[in-house]
């Protein structure tokens, strides 16, 4: 048979032989031992009730130097953990009521009390006690999982870096024996293992010897997440003898999605069972993790295309520019160098009209005050420029606004390719460049 637990009662009442009834009803009760702690006074009562040294505490209403209900409102505010049922004279529904509201665990009534009527109350209280206890805890841990996966997501770090983090916080908070995240690649359809964490993940194990799971992608793509429990026995795990060696029951996998796109896969392998919680738990980050997979997918594809884009405009034969509202070149392609001679980096924070024959400047800074001040689209014209050498080339300028998508004015950009026979040198001598200090700044109109 075995050993019947222990409550320990805390009994705050000033009348003895209140107190040496209850001690007689506890002592009916066979399911459990009760050791009676009794407390006279409110202030004593009080002292006890906040040392939450005691499973349980019952409370007389009516104290000889305080009233019960103050008591219980001071006892909860001043952080008494345990459960206070209120034992009163009479029944009353008003004392009742009041007891409740002020945070009673329940209400007995003395007279006609019974050894099973108070053996179940205190029960049950303990038991709702320790399940609110435990709901808190879960609360907390769930809100931790999510405040933490959700701090790593915001990193500016690599992918596999804050993946690798958000496994681990999967073995922290879910107490997974081992943690994967995985990238789906849609075009090859293959899965790609891109962190894993927890005590049974082996950082040397070659590709071919991480547990696996064969599921259905198209089930996965409508999210519909997997639970499996007897893991070992189950003939799309591709390692039963690991997981009977490790003592792994379990795996619960919650795919990622984003706008409707499978784009990856939590799994959660667990030395005990499995329930659908941990699969909500596994929800309840998934959208951040897929929206943090699909956000670094787009700044490498970004960056290869831009690498693209630069390698294409840096090779081509005509000149790309860029430049501020004032008219200050802020990019240049190095055609501008094999064009005109000068450096780009000698022209870059110079105006453009500097660079331009002294005839056709006033022409030119009005089309550019024109389409900075959005009195027109683009801008297209035959422009003489001056060479470092001396001469002369007509060029065909393009340009179109550069703006914000706030509507602000960054500047303009275009290019810049010979338009026909280059035009006679002007009256400098060869060699000579031009004269900054002769040309005013441009300015948006």
């Amino acid at each position: 048979m075995s050993e019947r637990p222990i409550i320990k009662v805390l009994f705050i009442e000033d009348d003895e032989e209140d107190f040496l009834l209850t001690n007689d009803l506890l002592r009916e009760v066979r399911t459990a031992r009760y050791e009676l702690d009794w407390v006279r006074t409110g202030e004593a009562g009080l002292q006890a009730a906040l040392a939450n040294r005691h499973d349980v505490c019952l409370l007389d209403y009516r104290l000889g130097d305080r009233d019960g209900l103050e008591l219980l409102r001071d006892a909860i505010a001043g952080g008494c953990q345990m459960p206070i049922i209120m034992l009163t004279g009479l029944g009353r529904p008003e004392v009742d009521e009041a007891a409740m509201r002020a945070g009673a665990a329940d209400y007995l009534v003395k007279n006609g009390l019974q050894a099973a009527e108070l053996e179940r109350t205190i029960r049950y209280a303990i038991e709702r006690k320790r399940a609110a206890a435990r709901a808190a805890f879960e609360q907390a841990r769930l809100a931790a999982f999510g405040a933490e996966v959700g701090r790593n997501l915001t990193q500016p770090d690599p992918l596999d870096a804050i993946l690798e983090r958000c496994a681990g916080a999967m073995v922290q908070y879910l107490n997974a024996a081992l943690a994967q995240i995985w990238v789906y690649d849609s075009q090859t359809r293959q899965w790609l293992p891109r962190a894993q964490a927890g005590p049974l993940h082996d950082p040397h194990a070659l590709l071919g010897d991480t547990p696996t799971v064969v599921l259905d992608v198209e089930a996965l793509a409508r999210g519909e997440p997997v639970l499996i429990n007897r893991l070992a026995e189950d003939p799309r795990f591709n390692k039963p003898g690991w997981a009977r060696a490790s003592g792994v029951v379990a795996l619960a996998a919650q795919p990622l999605i984003l706008e409707n796109r499978l784009v990856g896969l939590m799994t959660l392998y667990s030395t005990a069972p499995l329930t659908e919680q941990t699969l909500q738990e596994m929800a309840s980050v998934a959208h951040g993790v897929a929206l943090c997979i699909g956000h670094k997918q787009a700044e490498i594809a970004y960056q290869l295309c831009n690498r693209r884009y630069q390698s294409v405009v840096e090779n081509l034969g005509e000149i790309v520019f860029q430049t501020d509202p004032t008219g200050r070149w802020t990019y240049l392609n190095p055609a501008w160098e094999r064009v005109t001679g000068f450096s780009v980096r000698q022209a870059l924070g110079a105006p453009i009209l500097d660079y331009i024959l002294e005839e056709d400047r006033a022409s030119c800074a009005r089309a550019f005050a024109d389409l900075i001040a959005r009195r027109a689209d683009t801008c297209r014209r035959i422009t003489r420029f001056q060479l470092r050498d001396g001469s002369v080339r007509r060029m065909e300028v393009y340009a179109q606004l550069l703006m914000n998508p706030d509507g602000t004015v960054l500047g303009a950009a275009g290019s810049i390719r010979e338009a026909g026979t280059p035009a006679p040198a002007p009256a400098e001598s060869v060699g000579e460049t031009p004269r900054p200090s002769a040309t005013p700044e441009l300015v948006s109109a």
